[in-house]
């Protein structure tokens, strides 16, 4: 199983998402904490006699082998995918009348994109959560999320219409929930239907509104005409969005992302010292201060700037990965040490992101251990990962190998995606190879 779903078991087995009944939340219960140390333990018929007595008395908790589960994918147990997986399947084995593993897989079986069974496994499900007394508390929590399931199907497929469909029916039921709101504006946005996916964002907006982690929505409309690929309507729907609010600092430090990202330079600099000027100390200013500093190859400030950053928000990857670059560029052994530590804490934490193992890469290739670097690297380009950066670093290992057509390849390749920190460096390498 692959680190991501680790993650989604925790999201579902160990937070309040829309609909979801954590069952780590539980009454009281000696039999449920002994189940629980003996599945630790290993001691699984033990752990199983538990459960069932426990449930026997308590008919309307949740199977407590889901709380197992949760428990080992936040553990540190390099068995744990396994462990945690088999508790899944063990609890809709010893449970067969709840619904909750049975949709708890279903909603793996989607993230893997095996739609027939989990289309199966929520029909299974259905009757099973339909039979449930009224009186119980986990019935309609239960119902929507068999219903948001539907909705990750079609959405999953590309199909916005039907998805939208079974949002809205979702809304009449369920007229609290914002969070369908906010996804029902983004379908019918993706659908086509963009009017009304504006206007849609917008009302969730004001539903929304002192909330903590309050979102701007303007910078939610302008992601999804960016994730839609319409760049020249994102551009105009922020450059009207600052001509209306031209002391948000948030909307300055985007126009600097997008000038930055299209190789405008001078332009992203521009739009961020407008922002350095209304809010010097604002985290996004600062971050990025760091990111143009990397452009303008000022090694020092840039690793300056991470490394503060890095304080307050020590989880970040894009920080992590902006100072691994800082460091490793600045050719001081004590440094690219620090790299080396870093970037191999984020791998070990998030050995399926892209940018960590790019910059596990890029320290590989400073170190001079080359080979490691391409096996990383062609691990992300056969599963369809690879980013400018990422070519750009292919490059370098296969002309360091003396592989100079395959270098020349991936540099076409890099230097025909979006602008990034090593980009003059790509085409002075072309231009070497081109003569050669």
């Amino acid at each position: 199983m692959r680190h991501h779903i680790l993650t989604i078991i925790v999201l579902v087995l160990c937070s309040p998402l829309a609909f979801s009944q954590p069952p780590l939340i539980m009454p009281d219960n000696p039999k449920i904490t002994q189940g629980i140390t003996a599945a630790i333990a290993g001691n699984d018929d033990e752990a199983t006699r538990l459960f069932r007595e426990a449930v026997a008395e308590e008919p309307d908790i949740a199977p407590p082998g889901l709380d197992v589960a949760g428990r080992l994918a936040n553990s540190s147990d390099d068995s744990r995918a396994e462990k945690v997986m088999y508790w899944i399947e063990k609890t809709a084995e010893d449970f067969p009348n709840d619904p909750e593993a049975f949709l708890l897989l279903a909603e793996l079986a989607i993230d893997e994109q095996r739609y027939v069974e989990a289309g199966l496994l929520v029909k299974h499900a259905e009757p099973l959560v339909a039979a449930m007394p009224d009186k119980s508390l986990r019935k309609i929590p239960l119902t929507g999320r068999s219903m948001l399931i539907y909705v990750s199907m079609a959405e999953n497929r590309n199909r916005w219409a039907e998805a939208v469909e079974l949002l809205q029916k979702m809304i009449v039921k369920w007229s609290d929930r914002t969070e369908l709101v906010f996804r029902l504006g983004r379908d019918q946005f993706k659908s086509g239907k963009r009017d009304d996916g504006i206007a849609t964002i917008k009302k969730w907006a004001e539903q929304t509104k002192g909330q903590p982690n309050e979102q701007s929505v303007t910078l939610i409309i302008f992601g999804l005409y960016e994730n839609e690929g319409l760049h020249d309507d994102a551009w105009s729907y922020l450059e009207q969005a600052i001509k209306t609010e031209p002391e948000n600092v948030r909307l300055q430090v985007q126009a600097s992302q997008i000038k930055l990202r299209q190789g405008e330079l001078d332009t992203a600099k521009k739009f961020l010292e407008t922002a350095i000027k209304l809010a010097p100390t604002n985290p996004f200013v600062e971050r990025q201060q760091a990111v143009i500093a990397l452009y303008d190859k000022d090694f020092a400030k840039a690793e300056k700037l991470f490394e503060m950053l890095l304080i307050e928000y020590p989880a970040d990857r894009t920080i992590r990965s902006g100072l691994a670059l800082a460091l490793c560029s600045q050719d001081n052994s004590i440094k690219l040490k620090r790299a080396v530590q870093l970037v191999n804490e984020s791998y070990r934490n998030n050995p399926d992101d892209i940018e960590t193992a790019e910059s596990v890469a890029l320290v590989s290739i400073w170190q001079g251990n080359t080979e490691f670097a391409e096996q990383i690297l062609t691990e992300r380009f056969d599963r369809g990962e690879m980013s400018p950066v990422g070519a750009y670093y292919i490059a370098l290992v296969y002309n360091r190998s003396k592989r100079k057509e395959e270098a020349k390849i991936f540099l076409e390749a890099s230097l025909s995606g979006t602008n990034f920190p090593q980009r003059a460096d790509a085409e002075k390498l072309k231009e070497e190879l081109d003569k050669d």
